[in-house]
């Protein structure tokens, strides 16, 4: 029995997931639906001298929002079978790492086959997406619970931080002292003459 576990927030309209097969065999690995039309060749499987063993497994994309899911959600990251390393198994047989990237390789295959699986591009990397309005949202509803001066505050001290060490930066790539603008190109020590502070600018 093999489970592939992805921890999802994807949906499928009203429906379940689909179930899928997965014929091991001498030759490899060979994926079905639970759908009819693989019926028929699925069970023909059993009385073939190849046979091994039947799996099965669900197929979702993965989908999570951050940076903390449901208080910021300011991206979502979307991915679906990026490599066989990205998910948890669970299998109680033996496969080897081959096996397990020739299996993984192949539910690639089939997924880019599958009418709803393929639109989430199965095997590509990770996709991360700003979210605009989910940022509007958790600011609204993190100022409504916390209050908004509380969050004005600390909106205000996270610009203002980021601002002065802007500043400090384009004043030191002048050659000027990042504490108070004064000319500290080629100076022979470290220290400001103006204000006493290390400058960081390179000295003679």
């Amino acid at each position: 029995m093999l489970v592939l576990l992805l921890p999802s927030l994807g949906y499928r309209g009203c429906r379940l997931y689909t179930q899928y097969f997965i014929v091991q065999a001498t030759d490899g690995f060979h994926f079905y639906t639970e759908e009819p039309k693989d019926e028929e060749e699925l069970i023909s499987w059993y009385d073939d001298p190849s046979f091994i063993e039947v799996h099965t497994t669900t197929l979702r994309p993965q989908i999570k929002t951050g940076p903390i899911a449901g208080i910021f959600d300011f991206y979502q990251t979307s991915s679906f079978l990026n490599s066989p390393d990205e998910y948890s198994w669970r299998i109680s047989m033996e496969l080897t790492q081959e096996e397990l990237v020739n299996l993984h390789q192949g539910l690639v295959n089939f997924a880019k086959n599958d009418p709803w699986l393929s639109q989430y591009q199965p095997g590509a990397p990770a996709r991360i997406e700003f979210l605009p309005a989910a940022t509007l949202f958790s600011l609204t509803k993190v100022g409504t619970y916390l209050g908004f001066p509380a969050l004005i505050l600390w909106l205000t001290r996270y610009f203002k931080t980021h601002t002065r060490k802007a500043i400090a930066k384009s004043r030191r790539d002048a050659g000027l002292c990042p504490h108070c603008a004064y000319d500290c190109t080629d100076l022979p020590s470290p220290t400001c003459p103006e204000c006493g502070e290390l400058h960081t600018v390179s000295i003679q």
